[in-house]
C-alpha cells in the first residue's frame, strides 16, 4: 500500500524516502529513485559553502532545475567533519519546508556511485 506523505496545515510534505516510506508515489517509482535507477538530470555540488550560501543555491537550484524540467537532480552535501556535516544535517529540513516543499516529491540519500552519504537524489514535481 501507498502510504500518505505527511501533512502540516493542509499543505502535503515531500517524502524523506530514507524514513517515511513512499510518500504518496508508487513503491516501484520510490525504488527507483532509492537505487538511483531514476538517473538525474541536473546536479548541484554544495559541499564547500558555508550553510547560508548552501540554502540560497539551493533554493536557486531547485527552482531553476522545476523551471526546466528536470525531475530527477543530485543534489552533493559531502559528509562534512566526522559525518557530522552542516549542508547534510540541513538538507532535509530545508527540503521540507516552503519554498522548497512546494516543489519536492521525494528525496533520499544517493547510492555511492553518486557520492553515498554526502549526496541526495530529490524528485521534483512538474511545473505547473
Amino acid at each position: 500500500a501507498v502510504m500518505p506523505s505527511s501533512k502540516v496545515s493542509g499543505k502535503i510534505l515531500p517524502a524523506n524516502l530514507d524514513e517515511k516510506g513512499y510518500g504518496g508515489i508508487s513503491r516501484s517509482g520510490a525504488r527507483s529513485i532509492k537505487t538511483g535507477q531514476a538517473g538525474y538530470t541536473s546536479r548541484i555540488d554544495l559541499h564547500g559553502c558555508g550553510r547560508d550560501e548552501a540554502h540560497q543555491r539551493l533554493k536557486a537550484f531547485i527552482a531553476a532545475s522545476v523551471n526546466n524540467g528536470h525531475r530527477h537532480v543530485l543534489i552533493i552535501t559531502g559528509k562534512g567533519m566526522g559525518g557530522k556535516g552542516v549542508i547534510r544535517s540541513h538538507l532535509p529540513i530545508w527540503l521540507d519546508e516552503p519554498p522548497l516543499s512546494s516543489h519536492v516529491i521525494a528525496y533520499c540519500q544517493a547510492q555511492p556511485k553518486d557520492g553515498g552519504a554526502g549526496a541526495w537524489y530529490v524528485n521534483l514535481r512538474r511545473r505547473s
